[in-house]
């Protein structure tokens, strides 16, 4: 969260750099570029008017560079210089962000990938998944971890260290003591108990495992926009596949 609002602060900056020179520079070109006022010519006898004319087009002869014109290069060169330096700014920043993106979302498959194995290894020893003693095998809405594991009677803190490494493991960058839990990992109890699905929402939309799960799985928006799924039935066919076995062929009858 903090981090998104760094981001617009930068952004807002870079933009706001660019436009102010962008308008500093065409006010200069425009006051720079107005028509100097005429003399007025109407009172004077023509030797007078040819005289002042001889003067005006030798002074525009031997001045070279006009003042006007070195100012409005040193601004231009001065806009050009800005832009420059702020789209460099930008862009490092936007690429140094979407390395950190990237690491948060890489950090996100590996805890639900982590606490898949915990809760598999759970199952193994004690013949069910992590639940609840109080509410019965099945939690409809989805259980935040770590916020509401303990409120819903979930085994405490010093159980499921044994079997999860780093528990409590929550997303890196939601607080699980912060109020607002949106978007934090989500687990569910499936089938009757005998299977489960762990959500995390993962910022980079483009990511080739990212899909949209709210709608399919029925996981309610209000929890959270969940993109990236790990089910215990397709996690543990991963790890431990079934050996096919084919049929035997009985001896026929004597």
């Amino acid at each position: 969260m903090e981090t998104d609002n760094k981001s617009k602060i930068i952004i807002t900056l870079a933009g706001a750099v660019i436009f102010i020179n962008f308008i500093v520079v065409i006010t200069y070109f425009l006051l720079s570029t107005r028509t100097p006022t005429k003399p007025d010519l109407s009172n004077l006898n023509p030797e007078q008017i040819e005289e002042i004319t001889k003067q005006q087009l030798d002074s525009q002869k031997t001045q070279i560079v006009p003042e006007e014109d070195i100012k409005l290069k040193f601004f231009a060169i001065g806009f050009i210089v800005s832009v420059v330096v702020a789209i460099i700014i930008l862009g490092w920043f936007l690429f140094k962000e979407e390395g950190k993106i990237r690491k948060r979302d890489l950090k996100r498959k590996a805890d639900l990938n982590t606490l898949a194995n915990g809760f598999i290894r759970f199952f193994k020893e004690l013949e069910k998944f992590p639940s609840t003693s109080e509410f019965g095998a099945i939690v409809p809405e989805g259980i935040k971890i770590p916020s509401e594991w303990n409120f819903y009677g979930f085994p405490d803190n010093d159980v499921m260290r044994r079997y999860v490494l780093g528990w409590p493991i929550f997303d890196p960058l939601i607080n699980p003591a912060d109020s607002n839990q949106f978007n934090q990992y989500v687990y569910f109890l499936r089938q009757g108990g005998l299977a489960f699905d762990l959500y995390a929402h993962l910022e980079n939309e483009r990511d080739p495992e990212a899909k949209n799960y709210n709608i399919p799985d029925k996981v309610p928006p209000e929890l959270g926009d969940y993109n990236f799924k790990v089910s215990s039935i397709n996690f543990r066919t991963k790890q431990t596949p079934r050996a096919s076995v084919s049929p035997q062929k009985t001896a026929p009858p004597v």
